[in-house]
Formats: structure tokens, C-alpha cells, sequence
């Protein structure tokens, strides 16, 4: 809801210049096409090079289905490196654990603009409550190191500010939580008197504040962690304030989604599905396919260089007018044992050494679980290929089966493009080399003949001048056949 205040939000109503437009009289967010609001977190895989990462892959749901209140869209942007976890901005750490507690209520604080935060001298290396009485109510208060009736406090010239531009309804909601940081449980009683929908539910289950009750005041557990709350993200004991990343921009709107954009806007697949909702109505439901290439980044920020230490992950999104959902499945890294060759393999007197080149070319994978129903030419199993049986779990599965894929766009005649892999066979042992290929044109629709490729393996002990290569001539699919 991009015209929803989010944590830690103090807007004033006449706005700042430049950078924030104000708030209405019913207490919303004017002009909320020029806000933002992301998430992120910390990568465990840093070193990409040494990985191979070479795709940010995922599905995501239309997010124009019938039931959406979204009509025009927005974008939606990741951020690949180094991004600050200072949320409050102060350049201090916050984290609940630091605060005084019941068993130790002298714990030295700080006061800063953003609200209280522990004494950094006093830093606790363990990541946990003290639960030495069993309660977590002095700790688990969020970021700023405040509860409700503080906040109240605290903030009381930013309340006052506020209180003759809002509504009185308006008002009592800020006032009730100034900060909007509190935690609701998704089986909270209001939420079940009033029959909320799942999405109203989880509104508020990333809120800071309570979100550690030990209680079950409801007959169950209301917790969303046991684990106190901290602005260091990656666990390495430091704040990291750097912005420096790649950025990547994918335009998430009607006209740049369906199964013609397929090609650009880094969409490489659709999925239709007709499904019985719980309300024993027939939908049907489309998943997109998005391929990020991770070195053809939009834009480079805080002179990043390479991909040798991406720590982090930012989604963000902006442009936004209307509420909108996005559900994402199966959002991860792609690495692979194969990498493109990055030298010319162009032959002696074809192409002239120093011609610059416009080819584009990529490797990635494709499935039979992903792409069994990929437009305009589907994946299907090559022939004689029989996929396995998983015998390791309760019910039998037969294992995905994928194959690489390299495209190729702007190729020159005479020119070529490969991608290897380090091997150590002895092919002694061996008497054939089988290998399936298919061929198939680009999105463009460019024409592509039978015959105008050809497909050739080379096995050595390098990729120049000691191998033997093998050389056959495609022949190409042709569109909308199996």
C-alpha cells in the first residue's frame, strides 16, 4: 500500500522539499507514486565469481489477476552488493538485546533522534533476550528502544504538528503507535471477529514491537521470533553503512507483462494454470518467468567494481499509485558449472580482430517442470532420456531433468560463442560421445534456417590449440511445435 505510513515514518503534512510530498488529512502518504518501499537481507554466497552466479531467477504471479485493486503498475528494483542495514539512519546500532531488562535495568542507553539505543560500549555479543525472569516486555519494544506510551512521549512535537492536519480518527491511529512498529499475531481476535482476509491479517506481522510475547494470552502462542531484533543484519557485529551495489530494474506493468513481452523486460517464460479457489470458483492463474542476468546490471552505484563481494540484497519498489501484491515463488541464484568463454573463437581471416562486436550472448537452464509449457517452443525430455526416480523419500518422485542453454543474438558470420567446463576424464574408456541439440530463432523473430548454425564440441587440453572438434550442422524447430 503505497499511501500507508510505514515503521519509523515521521512525515510531516507540508512535506520536505525534494524529498517527500506529506501527509493528507486522513493520515496517508500524498503522492505515494513517489515513494518506495523495499526489503532486504544478507547473502551467504558472496563471492559470485568463484560461484559462477550468473542469473537472479524467479516466478512471480500476475499481479493484474481479476481480484487485483492495482490498474497501472510501477517498478520493482533489486540491488546486488553492499547496502546499508543503519535503518534509522544515525549511524548507530540498534538492537533489542542492549536495552535495560528486568533483571538488569541499569543498562547504560543513548538518546538519539530516532528514539533510544544501548550505549555502544556496553555491546552484547549474544544475540538474545534476557530471559533470566522469562519476559521480554522491556527489550522487546523495536528499533527505536521505545514503547507505545513513550513513543507518545518522545515524538510529542511531531504529534502536535500533526494533530490540527489530520482527522481526529486519523489522529488516534498515529497516536495509538507513533512509531508503527507494533506487532499483530495473524489469529489475533480482532483480526477473527472482524473476518479479515489473509493479506489484512499478516498487515502487521513484521512489526518490531512485541513481536517476542512469550505469552499465550489467546490459548496459543502469538510469536513471530524468539530472537531480538537488530539492525545487523548479517550477524557480523558491525553496522554496515556502504551503498555500494548494482542495480536492477524490472517494470512490473500490463503493458510490459504478458506472453508477448516474452524476450525482454528480463521475461523468459509464462505459466497458465486453471485452479479451484476455496470459494469453488475457476480461475485461471499465469506465473511469469524472470531471468536477471547479474553483469548486465542497469545502473552501478557507490563504484562497486565487481562480484566478488555481494553481501546483500535489496528489493525495492516505486512508481507505485495502487495497492498491489507480489508474490514470488522459487526467487534464487542461479550458478552453474558451465561458463561463457569470453575470448574469440572467430576463425583465422573470418572476422577482423579488433571489429566491434554487438553479439549478445548468454547461458542459462531449462526444465521440464519449468518450462514444459514455454511459448513459442516448449521444453520437452530428448529422446531416450528417462528421468529418475527419487527412492529416498516417502512418496516415489521422479527428479527434474534440465539442459543447458545458450543464446545467441547478433551472431556474426564466421564468428562463434561457447561456454566450457573443466573436466577430468579419461576418454580411453570411452567409445562414443552422445549429445543432444536443438536449435530454435530468438524472440526477435528473426528468420533462422536450417543449416545457418552449426554446433561443434571441442574436447583438449585447451581451449585454442591442443583439442579435437567435432562439428555438425543444426536443424531449427520451428515455432509453436512440440
Amino acid at each position: 500500500r503505497p499511501e500507508e505510513r510505514g515503521q519509523y515514518n515521521y512525515e510531516v503534512p507540508e512535506g520536505a522539499g525534494g524529498i517527500s510530498a506529506g501527509l493528507t488529512v486522513e493520515g496517508a502518504l500524498a503522492d505515494p507514486s513517489s515513494r518506495w518501499g523495499g526489503i532486504q537481507r544478507a547473502l551467504t554466497t558472496t563471492d559470485f565469481e568463484m560461484a559462477n552466479i550468473e542469473y537472479l531467477q524467479f516466478w512471480l504471479m500476475d499481479p493484474f489477476n481479476e481480484d487485483s485493486e492495482n490498474l497501472t503498475g510501477g517498478d520493482f528494483y533489486i540491488n546486488l552488493g553492499n547496502v546499508s542495514e543503519d535503518v534509522l539512519n544515525d549511524s548507530q546500532l540498534s538492537y533489542e538485546n542492549g536495552l535495560p531488562s528486568a533483571n538488569n535495568p541499569d543498562l547504560p542507553t543513548l538518546e538519539g533522534v530516532w528514539g533510544v539505543y544501548p550505549d555502544p560500549t556496553t555491546f552484547n555479543v549474544v544475540n538474545a533476550f534476557d530471559n533470566t525472569s522469562g519476559d521480554y516486555e522491556l527489550q522487546d519494544v523495536g528499533l527505536d528502544g521505545l514503547p507505545d506510551a513513550a513513543e507518545q512521549g518522545f515524538f510529542s512535537e511531531w504529534l502536535s504538528n500533526i494533530a490540527d492536519w489530520v482527522t481526529p480518527d486519523a489522529y488516534a491511529d498515529i497516536v495509538s503507535d507513533p512509531s508503527a512498529d507494533n506487532f499483530r499475531y495473524f489469529r489475533d481476535p480482532e483480526a477473527q471477529a472482524n473476518e479479515e482476509t489473509i493479506l489484512q491479517r499478516y498487515e502487521r506481522f513484521n512489526g518490531y514491537e512485541n513481536n517476542s510475547n512469550t505469552g499465550s494470552p489467546n490459548g496459543y502462542p502469538i510469536t513471530s521470533t524468539t530472537i531480538p531484533n537488530t539492525e545487523d543484519i548479517n550477524q557480523d557485529i558491525t553496522l554496515s553503512t556502504i551503498e555500494s551495489y548494482f542495480q536492477y530494474k524490472v517494470s512490473l506493468r500490463p503493458q510490459d507483462l504478458g506472453e508477448y513481452n516474452i524476450g525482454s523486460n528480463y521475461i523468459t517464460d509464462t505459466f497458465e494454470q486453471v485452479v479451484t479457489t476455496a470459494d469453488d470458483q475457476d480461475r485461471t492463474i499465469r506465473w511469469y518467468q524472470f531471468k536477471i542476468p547479474v553483469r548486465e546490471f542497469d545502473n552501478r552505484v557507490g563504484g562497486i567494481t565487481d562480484f566478488r563481494s555481494i553481501r546483500f540484497i535489496r528489493m525495492f519498489m516505486k512508481g507505485w499509485s495502487e495497492p498491489v501484491t507480489l508474490r514470488f515463488a522459487r526467487l534464487e541464484l542461479i550458478r552453474g558449472e558451465w561458463r561463457r568463454y569470453l575470448e574469440s573463437l572467430a576463425g583465422p581471416q573470418e572476422v577482423e580482430p579488433d571489429d566491434p562486436s554487438s553479439t549478445s550472448f548468454a547461458i542459462s537452464a531449462v526444465n521440464i517442470e519449468e518450462n514444459g509449457n514455454r511459448e513459442p517452443v516448449p521444453y520437452v525430455t530428448p529422446p531416450g532420456i528417462i528421468r529418475e526416480i527419487d527412492v529416498g523419500t516417502a512418496n516415489q518422485r521422479r527428479l527434474n531433468e534440465q539442459s543447458l542453454e545458450m543464446a545467441v543474438c547478433g551472431l556474426k558470420d564466421g564468428d562463434a560463442r561457447g561456454a566450457y567446463r573443466n573436466i577430468n576424464f579419461d576418454m580411453r574408456m570411452y567409445k562414443r560421445l552422445r549429445m543432444y541439440v536443438h536449435a530454435e530463432a530468438g524472440p526477435d523473430g528473426t528468420p533462422l534456417n536450417d543449416d545457418d548454425l552449426t554446433c561443434f564440441i571441442r574436447l583438449g587440453n585447451d581451449f585454442e590449440n591442443n583439442y579435437y572438434e567435432y562439428e555438425i550442422p543444426m536443424k531449427v524447430t520451428p515455432w509453436n511445435t512440440g
